[in-house]
């Protein structure tokens, strides 16, 4: 059942309702007959799979979805997940040598994976609130920020900096 199918019936049963209580005198509860048909719509639509299609995915952003990032090495520095998972591939990424290369990540309401390499140097810092972070260290962070270096990062001039803003979600990062 189409969406305009959905509301084109809605309309007439809404219509015939009314006729119904004026010319009849019938009482029928419009508000609540209104809600149930919005139920049962939504309910046939999951039922057969087709969901409410309000996803969006570009190439560093999700929302209302999942999405792999596969980090191009140059343009893409900032990915958001919104309401979503969002797994960002880091593996790839090139070590600048006049700068550290800064990739941000954004979680609201949502749940992240950094998978990072560790034969590369990176400084990982968290800001949370209200969310959960996993180190590769084993630590995590609920509130707060917290900063994660891995092996080398403390010697290197250059390093991947990931900065991480999460609020009322998850992130975790895997090392490989």
């Amino acid at each position: 059942m189409g969406t305009g199918l959905f509301w084109g019936i809605l309309l007439v049963l809404i219509g015939a309702i009314m006729i119904i209580n004026v010319v009849f005198k019938i009482n029928l509860p419009v508000f609540k007959l209104i809600l149930a048909f919005i139920f049962i719509y939504l309910g046939v639509r999951l039922l057969l799979g087709k969901g409410f299609q309000c996803s969006t995915k570009t190439e560093k952003d999700v929302a209302f979805s999942e999405q792999t990032f596969i980090h191009d090495g140059e343009n893409t520095n900032e990915y958001n997940v919104v309401f979503g998972k969002g797994i960002i591939d880091l593996r790839s990424i090139p070590i600048k040598t006049d700068q550290p290369s800064v990739v941000k990540v954004n979680t609201a309401f949502g749940a992240s994976e950094v998978w990072v390499d560790k034969s590369k140097p990176y400084r990982i810092k968290v800001n949370t609130a209200f969310s959960g972070v996993n180190l590769p260290n084993g630590s995590t962070s609920v509130l707060g920020t917290n900063v994660y270096k891995s092996a080398g990062a403390d010697t290197a001039v250059n390093y991947i900096d990931i900065r991480a803003d999460i609020a009322f979600g998850a992130l975790r990062i895997v090392e490989y």
